[in-house]
């Protein structure tokens, strides 16, 4: 008679068969019984690894070092800020004396004309080649030169673009204001450096959920809500910046077309001062969230760190 055959390999310790060929498999292989059964090593975790510690350990350096000496820095920079005034922010408008404008003006008249009469005499070669191709007859010198004579500039047939002559005149910005804007710039970049660190670390301490206790993820989370508002609060800092550089541009150049506007001139001085009142009373609100959110991460860092420690008091903050 035959042996019957040994099956304590299948039903003991070693692994089947199919255990054996979903440890081969990939997770877009795998079938929804064996994701769930899965293990992390067996869905890459130990590819991603290796990152994953350099992230953990480079958050241990932002919340023992880089974020404390930032703090600081942020606090001398604010209280520069709040050392300037709006008599300051008056006296740096600096625009060229009522002489220059005049004279500027002038220049752009001139070579104004110089351009439409150019401009002229490629309009008629060009009707003159035209009427050549055609057969038609050719305008005489002497029309032509009364063309030339006349100093407006022609009729939009050739659909060209309206001239305009830019002004040669050198006009500063306000020195105020973008001392200002550099440390709003300075604050910004140091901010977002520490907080895209600190919401990537804080996304990968977030357990996975299991039935029961999940007080671990919720505060993680909670911190994660936390730091992407501080990142929108960073990034409306200087969502203005650009806008305001360009209304002053358009500003600037109505008061070289119009020198004699004095409402122009003020207008001017208003737009400085209110765009140094706004970054002044938004930056100290920008860095009280920062802190604040540092500090609420200072306080649940044992829970962040350990989110499925049993404690039996339990709290947020």
């Amino acid at each position: 008679m035959s042996k019957p055959k040994d099956r304590s390999t299948k039903s003991g310790g070693g692994l089947s068969k199919s255990d054996t060929l979903s440890k081969q498999q990939t997770p877009e292989q795998m079938s929804l019984s064996q994701l769930l059964k899965a293990k992390p090593e067996d869905l890459g975790d130990s590819l991603v690894k290796p990152l994953k510690d350099a992230i953990f350990q480079n958050s241990d350096n932002l919340l023992m070092s880089y974020i404390p000496e930032k703090i600081q820095l942020f606090r001398t920079l604010l209280d520069e800020v709040a050392a300037l005034t709006t008599d300051q922010v008056k006296q740096a408008v600096v625009l060229p004396s009522m002489e220059e404008l005049r004279a500027d003006l002038r220049e752009r008249k001139v070579e104004s004309k110089k351009l439409i009469k150019e401009r002229k005499k490629l309009i008629q070669a060009a009707k003159i080649e035209e009427l050549k191709a055609k057969g038609e007859p050719v305008p005489t010198e002497e029309q032509l030169k009364d063309e030339e004579d006349d100093g407006d500039e022609p009729a939009d047939t050739s659909h060209a673009p309206k001239l305009f002559v830019q002004s040669k005149l050198h006009i500063p910005c306000n020195t105020v204001v973008d001392r200002l804007i550099n440390i709003s710039r300075q604050i910004k970049d140091d901010m977002n450096k520490a907080l895209f660190d600190l919401r990537i670390w804080l996304r990968l301490s977030i357990p996975s959920l299991l039935e029961g206790d999940n007080l671990g993820s919720e505060v993680v989370s909670a911190h994660v809500d936390a730091v992407s508002y501080n990142i929108d609060c960073v990034s409306n800092l200087l969502k203005d910046m650009s806008s305001y550089h360009l209304a002053r541009m358009k500003l600037l150049c109505q008061i070289t077309e119009a020198p004699y506007n004095e409402d122009l001139r003020s207008a001017l001085t208003a737009m400085d001062v209110e765009q140094f009142n706004s970054l002044r009373q938004t930056l100290p609100n920008v860095v009280n969230v920062f802190v604040s959110t540092y500090d609420a991460i200072g306080k649940n860092i044992r829970k962040i760190k350990m989110p499925r420690l049993e404690t039996k008091q339990r709290w947020l903050y």
